[in-house]
């Protein structure tokens, strides 16, 4: 009886209330951060990679032509194969719509690649962006494009 009287008439204090108090801003606190990360993160892809520029013209010349006996740089990425002589390539899967999202489409871009070869869905293109350009290849819903221009063009 004196425990039941002393059990009902005891409340919680200050520490465990705030003890309750941090726990909730955690459970909300934490999932909130996870999600504005993400979609910093999306943003910031989406940012980086929107390079703007002319569009890469197209070969006029061979592949033979400008690789000589140079064996090509050759890789795949997002089930897109890429060939180029000369140059470095970034790749990077960019988010494809405003909000956070699992679609995306495919982009490299390369340092003087002089000439790009681009195979995808069987069908090859060819770019010329000529000597010390940069140059950026997207393949958005289905479209092989190219423009001049990367993050360290002149």
């Amino acid at each position: 009886m004196i425990v039941a009287a002393i059990h009902k008439g005891s409340r919680r204090g200050a520490t465990a209330n705030l003890g309750l108090l941090t726990l909730g801003l955690l459970a909300v606190g934490i999932p909130t951060g996870a999600v504005y990360a993400l979609f910093a993160h999306q943003q910031a892809l989406r940012t980086d990679w929107n390079i703007k520029g002319p569009p890469c013209p197209p070969a006029h010349r061979s592949w033979a032509e400008v690789v000589q006996s140079r064996e090509p740089h050759s890789f795949k990425y997002g089930g897109v194969e890429f060939s180029h002589p000369f140059g470095g390539a970034d790749c990077a899967s960019v988010p494809d719509g405003p909000f956070i999202t699992r679609r995306a489409y495919y982009a490299c871009q390369f340092t003087a690649p002089i000439m790009i070869s681009v195979t995808a869905g069987g069908r090859t293109q060819l770019f010329e962006p000529g000597p010390g350009r940069h140059a950026t290849v997207s393949l958005r819903h289905g479209r092989i494009a190219c423009v001049l221009g990367g993050w360290n063009a002149a």
